[in-house]
C-alpha cells in the first residue's frame, strides 16, 4: 500500500537531528484507490508503524505530501455506483493498463466514467434526494467515502505531535454540489514553532476536472522560515479539457502558482519555499520545468508517470547539490513516490 511505502524512504535515507535538515515527500495515490475498491487504507498500514518505529525516525523534521486523497460524503445510491464504477475501473486496469495504446483507452475510461458519474450523482441529488430532503427534514442519510481520516490516525501512531492539514477543507455533497474536496493531505513532525496554513482554490479549470476543487494547499514554519505547498494541476491529457471549462486552465493555474508563492515569501519574510506535488509537466524538460514555474528543481528528473515526470518537489532558491539527497520509489499508484533529504540547508 502507499502508507507502508511512506515509511520506507526514511529507512533508505536516516537523517541526523538538526534544524536546518528535513525531508520532504510526494505522492499522487490515485492509483491505490482504484486498486483497492474497499478503500480500507488502515488495514495496510501495520507496516508502516512497525517500520518507522524500528527505524526512529519519529522524530525526524518530515513533510509529506499527498495528492489525490479524496473525503467527501455521498447518498446510499450514489456510493453504491461510486462502488460499481470503482471495480469496473479495477478491472480495466488489469486488462487495458499493460500496454500503452490500451492504456489511453483506460485513461479515456476513467475520465468518461468519473465525469458521468458527477453528472449521474448531481442528478439524483437535484431530482430525487434534495427535494426529499428539503420537505421530510433529511430523511435519507448520507455515507462518508473518505480515504483521509483513515490515513490520518496511523500518523498518529507513527509520531508524537504530527500536525495534518487538508482534512477539513472541502465542501460536503449535499443540495447540487458534488464532492468540492482539493483531494490534498499534509503531514509534519518534528517542527517546532508557530505555523500559518490555508488552501486557495485554483481560479480555472477545464474537463473533467471542473467538478474538481483543486487548488494550494500550503503551511508557513516560521522559525523555520520555510513553507511547503502541496498542490495538483490540471491534467494535459484529459480527454475532454477542450470541451469544457477554461481552455487556458492550465497556464491559468500555473500563473497563479506563481504569483502565490511571490506572495507568500514577501508576506512572511521566508528563505524556502517548496512546491511538492503532481505537477501534471506531460514530457516536459528539467529545463522547462524550471522555466514554467520560475523554480529550481531539487528531485532527479526521472519517469514517475507513464506519461513523463510529472511528480515534483521543487524550490524558489538553488540548493548546492551536495546537499540533496534525492531517491524515487515505485508504488502501488501509477505514480512513484518522490523523495528529498535536504541537509544544513
Amino acid at each position: 500500500s502507499f502508507c507502508t511505502l511512506l515509511a520506507l524512504p526514511f529507512s533508505l535515507f536516516p537523517l541526523r537531528m538538526s534544524d536546518r535538515n528535513l525531508c520532504l515527500i510526494t505522492q499522487n495515490v490515485w492509483g491505490v484507490s482504484v486498486r483497492d475498491p474497499m478503500l480500507r487504507p488502515r488495514d495496510t498500514c501495520l507496516y508502516l508503524k512497525e517500520l518507522a518505529n524500528s527505524e526512529g525516525w519519529t522524530d525526524v523534521p518530515f513533510v509529506v505530501g499527498l495528492q489525490e486523497v479524496y473525503a467527501f460524503r455521498l447518498d446510499p445510491v450514489s456510493y453504491s455506483l461510486t462502488k460499481m464504477v470503482q471495480h469496473i475501473d479495477l478491472f480495466l486496469e488489469r486488462l487495458l493498463g499493460q500496454s500503452y495504446p490500451l492504456r489511453y483507452l483506460f485513461i479515456c475510461w476513467t475520465y468518461f466514467s468519473t465525469a458521468l458519474l458527477h453528472l449521474i450523482i448531481v442528478l439524483i441529488n437535484a431530482l430525487i434526494l434534495y427535494p426529499i430532503n428539503h420537505y421530510r427534514h433529511k430523511v435519507i442519510p448520507y455515507i462518508v467515502f473518505d480515504m483521509k481520516h483513515t490515513v490520518i490516525p496511523i500518523f498518529g501512531e507513527m509520531h508524537d505531535d504530527p500536525d495534518v492539514i487538508g482534512h477539513s477543507n472541502f465542501t460536503v455533497c449535499e443540495d447540487l454540489r458534488v464532492s468540492g474536496d482539493a483531494g490534498l493531505l499534509m503531514v509534519s513532525g518534528g517542527l517546532s514553532g508557530s505555523v500559518d496554513f490555508g488552501f486557495l482554490p485554483f481560479a480555472a479549470s477545464t474537463g473533467s476536472e471542473i467538478s474538481c476543487n483543486k487548488g494550494l494547499l500550503w503551511k508557513v514554519f516560521h522559525e523555520h522560515r520555510y513553507c511547503v505547498v502541496n498542490s495538483h494541476l490540471q491534467a494535459l491529457d484529459d480527454p475532454f479539457r477542450h470541451l469544457f471549462g477554461s481552455k487556458q486552465a492550465y497556464q491559468v493555474q500555473v500563473d497563479q502558482v506563481k504569483s502565490f508563492i511571490t506572495s507568500l515569501q514577501k508576506k512572511f519574510d521566508l528563505d524556502y519555499v517548496f512546491l511538492i506535488g503532481d505537477l501534471n509537466t506531460m514530457q516536459f524538460s528539467k529545463e522547462k520545468v524550471e522555466e514554467t514555474f520560475g523554480l529550481f528543481q531539487l528531485s532527479t528528473h526521472v519517469t514517475t508517470h507513464v506519461d513523463g515526470c510529472v511528480d515534483h518537489i521543487l524550490c524558489n532558491v538553488q540548493i548546492p547539490p551536495e546537499k540533496i539527497k534525492c531517491r524515487v520509489i515505485e508504488t502501488p499508484s501509477d505514480h512513484k513516490m518522490v523523495m528529498v533529504e535536504l541537509q544544513d540547508i
